[in-house]
């Protein structure tokens, strides 16, 4: 049990796991104080929406660990972390019996939480589980069409940020949310684009099509530089207009021009899964910095 309990967490990608939290840090912080309704009830909703979005993230990782298994994209020659069906480190019956049972149990989450948000709230659980499944499985994969850094925008971005507001505070709505939904999306998929760009050359031999496969080498390890710094971009604009302590900003930023350089001129070798493990961090610098800012404004 301790063993299997091991090679699941690895393969539940821990690295990858604050494209779950910085966007909840933001989304919760902007749902809290648009009614300043910080209450025992609403802090229990907002530990739901935090556990079934993280279900959500590790469940597609696992499913993402047994398809790519099945499907001919994995093997030992990948780059990335080591992916334990492959490896024969687990039977593949206990990686899908895992992820059912963590979908299953973010759909009840997520149905609880409907008794609150009503429809709007259910259709949004009912596409992110549908997202979450067929983003690696089924007979028509979509991390198979180009779709990774779509669907990372769409999901952890748009969908999660007017979900959460909705969800507390109906159809209240201000220009500057799009900014931080949009902020948010990038960042997530901006992990991704490193993820694909790092498995550019083994997604080619599998005939796996994603964004970086389509682009030439020198165009796709351009993708993660521009995503991240149009975010930042984006993030600074905030803090220019109303949010000054987003302009902050500009510091986690200039750190990240070391990883810039290293992407754009290093080989892809295992050093892509540090960049990317510095991806994940940026996005939690930001979030926190966006959040501070929403809280020293309002």
């Amino acid at each position: 049990m301790i063993k299997y309990l091991k090679y699941l967490g690895e393969a539940s990608r821990p690295k990858t796991l604050p494209a779950s939290i910085g966007p909840f840090l933001i989304t919760a912080t902007n749902a809290m104080m648009v009614k300043r309704s910080f209450t025992i009830e609403n802090s229990f909703y907002l530990l739901l929406i935090f556990m079934t979005v993280l279900l959500l993230q590790i469940s597609s990782n696992l499913i993402n660990d047994y398809a790519d298994a099945f499907n001919g994209v994995d093997n030992q020659q990948r780059l990335g972390p080591r992916r334990v069906t492959v490896s024969g480190l687990l039977p593949p019956r206990i990686i899908k019996r895992t992820f059912f049972i963590l979908m299953i149990l973010a759909f009840l989450m997520g149905s609880y939480l409907s008794l609150k948000g009503g429809w709007v709230i259910f259709s949004l659980g009912i596409f992110s589980l549908l997202a979450t499944y067929l983003y690696s499985a089924g007979p028509y994969p979509l991390a198979h069409y180009a779709m990774g850094e779509l669907l990372s925008f769409i999901i952890f971005g748009p969908v999660y940020f007017f979900g959460v507001n909705y969800l507390f505070n109906g159809a209240y709505f201000k220009n500057e949310m799009i900014f931080f939904a949009t902020i948010q999306g990038l960042l997530v998929s901006s992990i991704m684009s490193i993820n694909n760009l790092r498995d550019r050359k083994t997604d080619l031999l599998a005939n796996k099509k994603t964004v970086a496969t389509l682009l030439s080498e020198e165009k796709a390890r351009f993708i993660p530089v521009f995503i991240i710094s149009l975010a930042s971009l984006l993030i600074f604009m905030m803090g220019f207009w109303k949010y000054p302590l987003m302009m902050t900003v500009v510091l986690p930023y200039y750190g990240m021009t070391k990883i810039f350089t290293k992407i754009m001129k290093d080989p892809i070798t295992l050093n892509f899964n540090q960049h990317l493990a510095q991806a994940a961090k940026y996005l939690l610098v930001c979030s926190f910095v966006i959040s501070l800012g929403l809280l020293q404004k309002r």
